[in-house]
């Protein structure tokens, strides 16, 4: 990826695979204890996190937006958003540096790295992060299809050739959009 560009989903495939791998997670993560949760302030940040590795403009509005009504102070949100994790505590520390490894290799962790997070925060815990990791991750990645087709930021070839892709993430990004709008009123 060049300076500059969005990620964004590559083809129709790529969409079907991780929408069913997301749908499959999500559908999973109803069977785990809230006591084997993560708090709602940290997750946020870990969606953040994510957002800011992909650079996703219609879900960092939303995450903002839920960040600060989980108390979270509004210069960690910008820092989180530009991948700085600078005052964190080694809770949340070891939470976002793993969902931004999990975001940049596009769920492809270091067996090592996901080693550590699950002796810190135990399977079940990690296992519920990385679906909200997931969950995130498709849609700043549908999003950033979108935003990319509809802003000249793809060229004519690939434009082409992502024109069904982009009908497919068009209905999840304007979900997502349409949340932050509706969030805003």
């Amino acid at each position: 990826m060049r300076e500059g560009e969005i990620r964004h989903l590559d083809s129709a495939g790529e969409f079907f695979r991780i929408f069913l791998d997301t749908s499959r997670t999500m559908i999973g993560i109803r069977r785990i204890d809230k006591e084997d949760r993560l708090p709602p302030a940290l997750m946020e940040k870990v969606m953040l996190a994510v957002t800011g590795v992909n650079k996703c403009k219609y879900c960092s509005y939303r995450h903002t937006r839920t960040a600060l009504e989980e108390g979270v102070d509004p210069e960690e949100i910008a820092n989180l958003l530009e991948g700085e994790i600078g005052g964190l505590s080694e809770d949340e520390a070891i939470a976002v540096t793993y969902a931004q490894h999990w975001a940049d290799t596009s769920g492809n962790v270091s067996p090592k790295a996901r080693d550590r997070v699950v002796d810190y925060y135990g399977e079940q815990k990690t296992r519920y992060m990385e679906a909200h990791i997931r969950a995130v991750s498709f849609g700043n990645m549908a999003s950033n299809t979108v935003y990319a087709y509809e802003n000249g930021l793809l060229k004519p070839p690939e434009k082409r050739r992502l024109f069904f892709t982009y009908l497919l993430c068009y209905p999840v990004a304007m979900g997502i959009r349409k949340g932050g709008e509706d969030d805003r009123e």
